[in-house]
């Protein structure tokens, strides 16, 4: 969105959900990953490029400008800990502290944006936590039973 507007900072809000919402009320959500797909059986100089590809992809130094510019995104393991959060981020970045592990099925984008937009009904237009549960309840159902 920076690459866009490079003030998007100033009128974009982020937040996590509360922990009175997500996952029976837990506060679990989860966020989308980007993954690699990689061969299996990969052995001798084939699965030592593979290796040195990940660990120049996951340093630091490579995924900063990716975090903060590109990609919006949270530190995945304890190398990119030090990496500054976009400030667009900002808002969510506690709620980290409840993301749940789901595998990734392409077919689960839809309800993951109207997860996203039950959010910032409750947190940013103002419904009430239940009328935003309600209403994307009604929306993943459209999706998940198409």
């Amino acid at each position: 969105i920076s690459s866009q507007d490079e003030n998007a900072a100033d009128f974009t809000v982020s937040a996590s959900i509360p922990t009175t919402m997500g996952t029976n009320g837990t506060g679990g959500t989860i966020v989308e990953s980007n993954c690699f797909l990689l061969g299996s059986g990969l052995s001798g100089d084939s699965a030592e490029a593979v290796d040195l590809f990940i660990q120049y992809c996951t340093q630091a130094d490579t995924m900063q400008e990716y975090m903060t510019e590109i990609g919006l995104a949270f530190p995945a393991h304890e190398d990119t800990a030090s990496i500054e959060l976009s400030p667009i981020l900002e808002g969510a970045a506690e709620g980290i502290d409840y993301v749940i592990f789901q595998p990734l099925i392409s077919s689960t984008s839809s309800v993951q944006v109207e997860l996203a937009t039950m959010v910032l009904n409750y947190v940013v237009n103002g419904m009430s936590a239940d009328e935003a549960i309600d209403s994307y309840i009604t929306e993943a159902e459209y999706y998940i039973n198409q």
